[in-house]
């Protein structure tokens, strides 16, 4: 640690780094780790493209935006909003479209639009009953679920204007487990 530097220069990248970079390098010299003087840098480094895996963004249009941006935070990445409001009418990327984890999924909102008391119904497909109910009640409808699992079709179709306090009936499905190969 350096504590209270003297002088003008006085920036860790000025006074510790090249204390750390000598005692790194008599480290590494100690543990016998070979040099590798023609290695390569990477263009940007702290992207490294050997670890770098590609998510599928999930579709979240006309989620409630706080919904929303939990759905996209658990499935890795970050998110950033657009506009005002409390509805998300787009997405960049598309929901479905494939993205490294830790990529910026922008929603745009906008404010309730249409008729006063009328809701477009989200698409569900594979959320669980909790998150669907979760969903529907922030847009001031209700839930019939139909059997357990995950959510794999629903009674109105994505996009479709109802009036709100509309009961939307969804099937859920168990997981299907795939046994790996022998």
């Amino acid at each position: 640690m350096v504590a209270e530097p003297v002088g003008h220069i006085y920036y860790g990248s000025q006074v510790a780094a090249p204390v750390f970079k000598a005692i790194a390098q008599d480290t590494l010299r100690y543990m016998r780790v070979p040099e590798r003087p023609k290695l390569e840098k990477p263009a940007s480094p702290f992207v490294y493209e050997a670890l770098r895996v590609d998510l599928s963004v999930p579709n979240v249009v006309n989620y409630p935006m706080e919904e929303a941006q939990n759905v996209i935070k658990k499935a890795g990445f970050a998110v950033q909003t657009r506009g005002e409001g409390m509805i998300v009418y787009n997405q960049i990327p598309k929901g479905g479209a494939q993205a490294p984890g830790g990529a910026t999924v922008i929603l745009e909102l906008h404010p309730p639009a249409g008729l006063p008391g009328e809701v477009t119904v989200p698409d569900l497909t594979g959320l669980t009953i909790k998150e669907v109910g979760s969903i529907l009640e922030k847009l001031g409808l209700y839930l019939n679920p139909v059997g357990t699992g995950f959510a794999g079709g629903q009674q109105e179709a994505p996009g479709t204007k109802v009036a709100k306090g509309v009961t939307i009936t969804v099937e859920f499905y168990p997981p299907v487990y795939k046994s790996l190969p022998d």
